[in-house]
């Protein structure tokens, strides 16, 4: 037998665009109908039937290591049969992989994106746990970010019959599909169409921000960005807003995600000893919440906060304000 030269080999990328149409011409000798064809609920089915064989080969895995401690007699183990078992594995995470429509160029992006953010979960994790230096947290949507603008470029694609006059509206309520009147429903598909198409890499830059991160940046602070942006819903978010951060210039040492901020700085606070400086929003709720841990906020005035504050509570029109009051060159409003 004549080994092939390395020559002979694909690209990588085309091995494994390969390796995805074997498995996906194998797959539908067994298959009721091509993925194409097949409902949900028959891709939900079929995923179960691989899952549990692919739970299966897990253990087949585990009887080549010889893993049991109460065993006295411990065979051999052969690395060749160990690949086949791992090989069995692939293929069953392949078949779902193909069963669900996604292609080599997906799941090379979605590789190199999870990448990324276990890499920067690690590293923040143990810069936020090791720093000595004041917290400065920051929202993104409505601070840093044009949430609203994009909400309503989804509205125009999907929804083509809310005209250009909603472009302009003065929003009151902070759920800007609500304040034009949008069904509950069409809210719900408008932020999920937002969310899983990537739209949170690519929102508009508000006024001033990229300048006040790098002013943040060098007065020494750390920064801690604090988005109540779903991701744990929508997983994608963390790496989306990642890019987003990194493409426009912002510096920052932690990204963190929860809707209830106002618990996880009084965890920061409490027994992590971390001192925060202030913190900065633009939803008057999260802003009283966070207010009431005795940390100084600036709320960035829009029509949808337009609302009495509490002590502790400073309203500014722009970013810009806050390096001047720390400057000594503007004035701080209640």
């Amino acid at each position: 037998m004549t080994l092939p030269s390395p020559l002979d080999f694909p690209s990588p990328f085309q091995f494994l665009t390969n390796i995805f149409e074997d498995q996906l011409a194998f797959n539908q000798q067994l298959l009721p109908a091509p993925p194409e064809h097949m409902s949900e609920m028959e891709k939900v089915y079929w995923t179960k039937e691989y899952l549990l064989h692919l739970t299966s080969e897990m253990d087949e895995v585990l009887r080549e290591l010889n893993w049991k401690i109460h065993r006295k007699e411990k065979l051999q183990i052969i690395p060749s049969n160990l690949l086949e078992e791992l090989i069995d594995i692939w293929k069953y995470w392949l078949s779902i992989v193909v069963l669900w429509g996604f292609t080599p160029e997906q799941v090379l992006e979605e590789y190199q994106r999870k990448s990324t953010v276990v890499a920067l979960r690690q590293q923040q994790e143990s810069a936020l746990k090791n720093t000595t230096q004041p917290i400065v947290v920051v929202d993104v949507d409505g601070v840093l970010a044009d949430y609203r603008s994009a909400f309503m470029k989804a509205v125009a694609k999907l929804m083509p019959e809310f005209d250009n006059m909603h472009q302009y509206h003065v929003s009151k309520d902070y759920d800007v599909g609500r304040d034009i009147g949008i069904k509950i429903q069409d809210r719900i598909r408008i932020k999920h169409y937002l969310r899983e198409q990537g739209w949170f890499s690519a929102m508009t830059v508000l006024s001033g921000a990229q300048q006040f991160m790098q002013w943040l940046q060098g007065c020494g602070y750390f920064i801690l960005v604090l988005s109540a942006r779903p991701s744990t819903t929508y997983k994608r978010l963390f790496s989306d807003t990642l890019s987003w951060l990194r493409n426009n210039g912002m510096p920052f040492n932690a990204l963190v995600f929860t809707e209830e901020k106002h618990e996880y700085l009084h965890h920061l606070m409490t027994y992590e000893r971390k001192r925060i400086d202030f913190a900065v929003e633009d939803e008057l709720g999260q802003a009283r919440n966070i207010a009431e841990l005795g940390i100084k906020v600036y709320l960035l005035n829009r029509p949808y906060n337009d609302a009495p504050t509490i002590h502790g509570v400073i309203r500014v029109d722009r970013l810009q304000e806050i390096a001047e009051i720390y400057e000594g060159i503007g004035r701080p409003r209640g």
